[in-house]
């Protein structure tokens, strides 16, 4: 296993289930939801995670066991136990683990995947196996290996396809027609699986059947030119073997008599359409070859007419050389494959079919080489698009960011990448940070209707990234409706909160604070005040939310409600502002402010504030994956009054543990924290007053559906702080109550 893939597996199976207050997922089968990993059995897990990402597997396997005894109903430590077996080698036994969470009910999306790849890895010996038998002709050998092949990956069109080709090589066509049978189950739509059923049940005598599925397979609307002509040129053989000229005349009128093969159809069949005999009627004819290629992306088979396509072997006498040729490309020995091919070419330079033979096996050599690292540039002769994205990839694995991009965009410009799948191209888009090609191309497979589960999800980042909120918020429903009974709780409660984010475009925020600080520009008292203040805001169309970075414009109005020196209060203290607000780092929640004060009441001002402010921190949103978890955020600001010339500072930090109160309401928590604070002002002869001291936080969110988390809340707090620098406006009684909107 490689370094990179290491990273990603402990990425995938730790991820933040390291943390303790994290809760494991619920497992939808058995409708479980698992407790928080904590205690000894997180501190097992902790060092079994370390172990894996260090490449000590053994270790790895021996700490999670533990962990597992002492928390069995925790799923994702199974999931370590399968990668750290896989990593050492012990695929059997790592199948087994994940094939019994499997039968049981209790795997996870993940440990699905885990077995699906083992599968194919166990499988690839058996399939390996079975060429070699076919070079050798050992037919029961092949039969055996390639049906072991298929029980181990059902899902494997190649293997499925081998299967059917031992068991039609053995003439044993019941057998191969239930084995295409089943492999239709699968997938409907397989041509592959339809000629050769169709084959397997013309050899049985069931011409009718068998000319069913020709028919079928000629009905697919993605075919290719090659598919078609490949298909029409088998079943007009299927025709001639059975002594159907109406049939054979049907499927060739239409085709290009000019084609060699085409040709020499027609001619034979014009011939013997006085006589209306084509055939003996024996019903045999060249069983379709299995052309099994080596690509950068796996094996990949079809089938094309057979070797005596040109209706007699003593036409083509480059016939003998190229079945060796094709029999030994089946079993890996492209050497031979190669040298066997170029004399079939050599005595048959017409036959197309034996040119693609040699290309393909000249092909499957140089990425062999290629993958043993002895040649990037032959995986260029091969599939430049995807060597160019093989090499781009590498770039980012070294962290070599900007060389990667760079890489991209000129591969991009020059057309090397056009020929990789859409959907491919826009995540190596997205990966090298090109954010336009991404979104269009993630845009093209959704428009194809081609996106599903996560991959929509995906996309809706992309459209993110391009400001095209729309779209996102379009994009996240439609994966909310996909896959929103399938992941876990808190990861489709995140995908709400974005939808949320996104759809914002204007709010409130109205509240009454009591403390000895007041919020009133100029103000030098520091006695206890209660205070009344309103905002509205608004994020212009286009620019108001762009991947994470806001533009709002605001009105605010405070009033004193309460002076504890009997200052002015009520309706003569309302001051007024109007300004706007800038978050210009998607990442960062830095705020550069511009207000305009104004005159509403006798005793307010006029005047203008910049101010620029920074927070942080983690647990602040609701949870629904654990019942309590822990909180922490830093505030600061820093502003200035033009006019009265006050300079003002402000900071405070909080930790706490946050719990939901399910008993009343599973949208209402409750926090319990400890703070330190201050505040400075130029104005006051003590400029500092810094306290800290216990306080209590409760917030209930609502104005939710299925798509959006909640969007508003109300929100009480109150806290007592103990002085610990300055005056006494730094200690107290604090409290206030806020309503968002």
């Amino acid at each position: 296993m490689t370094r990179i893939k290491k990273i990603f597996v402990f990425y995938l199976l730790s991820g933040a289930y390291l943390l303790p207050q994290h809760s494991i997922a619920q497992v939808d089968k058995k409708n479980v939801i698992e407790l928080p990993l904590t205690g000894a059995a997180f501190s097992i897990a902790d060092e079994a995670y370390k172990a894996y990402n260090n490449g000590d597997y053994e270790t790895a396997i021996f700490k999670v066991r533990e962990a597992i005894r002492q928390r069995p109903d925790v799923i994702r430590l199974k999931g370590l136990l399968i990668a750290s077996l896989e990593s050492l080698g012990q695929t059997e036994q790592a199948l087994i683990e994940a094939q019994g969470l499997i039968d049981a009910g209790t795997a996870s999306p993940e440990i699905n995947g885990q077995a699906h790849r083992l599968r194919v890895e166990l499988a690839r010996k058996p399939a390996e196996a079975a060429y070699r038998a076919l070079e050798r002709g050992d037919l029961d050998e092949a039969v055996a290996e390639s049906k072991e092949a298929v029980r181990l990956a059902p899902d494997a069109t190649a293997h499925r396809m081998l299967h059917i080709y031992t068991l039609l090589r053995k003439e044993d066509y019941q057998a191969a027609s239930d084995a295409t049978s089943a492999a239709l189950i699968l997938d409907s739509e397989d041509i592959n699986s339809l000629i050769m059923r169709a084959y397997s049940l013309q050899r049985m005598g069931k011409i009718a059947q068998a000319n069913e599925d020709f028919d079928l397979a000629l009905q697919q609307d993605w075919l290719s030119d090659e598919d078609i002509l490949a298909i029409r040129l088998i079943a007009i053989d299927a025709a001639i073997a059975a002594n159907d000229p109406s049939r054979a005349i049907l499927l060739i009128k239409k085709m290009d008599k000019s084609d060699k093969n085409v040709k020499a159809r027609f001619e034979r069949i014009e011939k013997a359409s006085a006589s209306k005999a084509l055939n003996t009627g024996d019903n045999t004819f060249p069983m379709p070859l299995l052309d099994c290629r080596v690509t950068p992306y796996g094996r990949v088979c079809s089938v094309m007419p057979g070797f005596s396509s040109n209706l007699t072997q003593s036409q083509d006498a480059g016939y003998d050389t190229a079945a060796k040729a094709y029999t030994a490309y089946a079993a890996r020995n492209f050497e031979l494959a190669e040298a066997s091919a170029r004399k079939a070419v050599d005595l048959s330079p017409e036959n197309a079919s034996y040119k693609k033979l040699l290309a393909n096996t000249l092909s499957a050599q140089k990425i062999r080489s290629a993958s043993s690292g002895q040649s990037t540039q032959l995986a260029i002769q091969i599939d430049p698009a995807y060597a160019e994205a093989v090499i781009i990839g590498n770039l980012m694995v070294e962290k070599r960011e900007n060389d990667a991009r760079s890489a991209f965009d000129t591969a991009f410009k020059s057309g090397k990448l056009v020929s990789l799948p859409p959907l491919s191209l826009a995540y190596l888009a997205s990966r090298v940070g090109n954010k336009a090609v991404a979104y269009e191309r993630f845009k093209q497979v959704h428009n194809q209707g081609q996106l599903q589960g996560l991959q929509l999800v995906d996309a809706a980042y992309a459209a993110k990234r391009v400001y095209d909120n729309e779209l996102a918020i379009k994009l996240l429903k439609e994966a909310i409706d996909q896959v929103g009974g399938s992941i876990e709780p808190q990861q489709l409660f995140n995908l709400r909160r974005e939808v949320a984010t996104l759809a914002r475009t204007w709010g409130t925020y109205n509240s009454l604070s009591h403390g000895s600080v007041s919020t009133l520009p100029g103000d030098t008292s520091y006695a206890s005040t209660t205070q009344w203040g309103t905002e509205v805001y608004w994020r212009p169309p286009n620019i108001g939310y762009r991947d994470g970075a806001l533009f709002e414009i605001f009105a605010r109005q405070f009033t004193t409600l309460y002076d504890e020196n009997s200052g002015p209060t009520g309706f003569s203290t309302t001051q007024g502002s109007i300004g706007a607000r800038w978050k210009p780092l998607k990442n960062y929640n830095l705020i550069l402010e511009a207000a305009r004060l104004f005159k509403i009441g006798d005793n307010s001002r006029q005047d203008t504030m910049l101010r620029v402010a920074f927070s942080e921190g983690r647990g602040t949103d609701l949870r629904v994956d654990v019942p309590s978890w822990n909180m922490w955020q830093v505030y600061g600001e820093l502003g200035h009054y033009l006019d009265v010339k006050q300079t003002f500072l402000s900071f405070e930090g909080r930790v706490g543990r946050s719990y939901r109160v399910d008993e009343i309401s599973d949208r209402l928590v409750v926090t319990p924290f400890f703070s330190v604070g201050g505040n400075y002002d130029n104005l006051l002869e003590n400029m500092w007053a810094i306290g800290t001291g216990p306080g209590v936080n409760f917030r209930w969110w609502f104005r939710e559906d299925k798509y959006t988390a909640p969007m508003s809340y109300v929100d009480a707090n109150i806290q007592y702080k103990f002085k610990l620098h300055g005056d006494d406006r730094a200690k107290g009684i604090f409290a206030s109550l806020t309503v968002a909107y």
